[in-house]
């Protein structure tokens, strides 16, 4: 099933906490109501401080903190819903709404988006995967 996928980063200025608060509770009710019923499932992951992992011969690493602030991740209903979704996107009325609500908590120029494949199965643990 193809999944939307959006990489985000926090307008400069703002913590990671109001970052989250405003993305869950203002920007996606303001969403919803335009492009909500496209999709059967919407997720939102915020990584915290990261490490590199360590290559042979390299100390401990410090934490850091990872390039995005959000990873969004996207499930559509049918098939026909990236489509919709890019049409959407087009209308005029829809994209400046959204768009100016974007700028109130995201540095657009650092946004990525993209449609991807995704694999969801049994991980590399699992005894139905070893057989």
């Amino acid at each position: 099933m193809e999944k939307l996928v959006l990489l985000s980063k926090r307008r400069s200025g703002m913590t990671r906490e109001e970052f989250m608060t405003y993305y869950e509770q203002r920007h996606m009710v303001l969403a919803t109501r335009y492009i909500g019923h496209l999709f059967q499932d919407f997720r939102r992951y915020y990584p915290g401080p990261m490490q590199p992992i360590p290559t042979e011969g390299s100390s401990q690493v410090d934490f850091i903190e990872p390039p995005m602030d959000a990873i969004s991740v996207y499930t559509f209903k049918t098939a026909d819903g990236p489509a919709e979704f890019q049409k959407l996107m087009q209308d005029e009325k829809i994209a400046q709404i959204l768009v100016a609500d974007e700028h109130m908590f995201l540095d657009r120029s650092s946004v990525l988006v993209g449609i991807c494949d995704a694999f969801e199965g049994p991980g590399i643990v699992s005894p139905e995967f070893i057989r």
